[in-house]
């Protein structure tokens, strides 16, 4: 599987490093040229440095060829413009992004069908806060995952 993974920080690391051992293909986006060159000594990844959220950066991390993205970058706005960017210009990559911000995810109708275009959203913040993050109304299938504590459940949507 291709997984490009937005965001080298704890979070995008621990994501690589977990799915690096099987027989993925990981790509791993950053502005932090450090982070990424510490990564790919350690991991047999490919790294781009660039902004997740322009399209130029992401067409040279080969999105149109990916199957699954992972917005986990330190910024909700960044995680939701990148997946919106690539739902609108790229149909193949299903997208998970990671939104922390409680003001976006009390409004479920930003994350619905017909809202922001992200396939799966997933908050470190949900318990913490109480916060019913059920955005989707699609039909959901589980798969669990020990990337990090709050990263244990990952809901994959099987349709858009």
């Amino acid at each position: 599987m291709r997984i490009l993974i937005l965001g080298a920080g704890s979070t995008g690391s621990s994501v690589a490093e977990a799915l690096a051992g099987e027989a993925n293909e990981i790509t791993i986006l950053d502005t932090d040229k450090v982070k990424l060159e510490a990564l790919k000594t350690r991991l047999k990844i490919n790294t781009i440095v660039g902004n997740a959220s322009y399209p130029k950066v992401l067409e040279q991390a080969d999105v149109h060829n990916t199957d699954l993205v992972i917005a986990v970058t330190n910024r909700d706005e960044t995680n939701i413009l990148a997946c919106t960017i690539i739902s609108k210009l790229y149909s193949r990559p299903k997208t998970i992004a990671r939104i922390r911000a409680i003001d976006y995810l009390k409004n479920p109708k930003l994350f619905g069908q017909d809202g922001i275009p992200i396939d799966i959203v997933i908050s470190p913040e949900q318990k913490r806060y109480g916060v019913d993050t059920q955005f989707n109304r699609t039909p959901w299938r589980f798969a669990y995952f020990g990337f990090r504590r709050w990263f244990s459940t990952v809901i994959f949507s099987e349709s858009r």
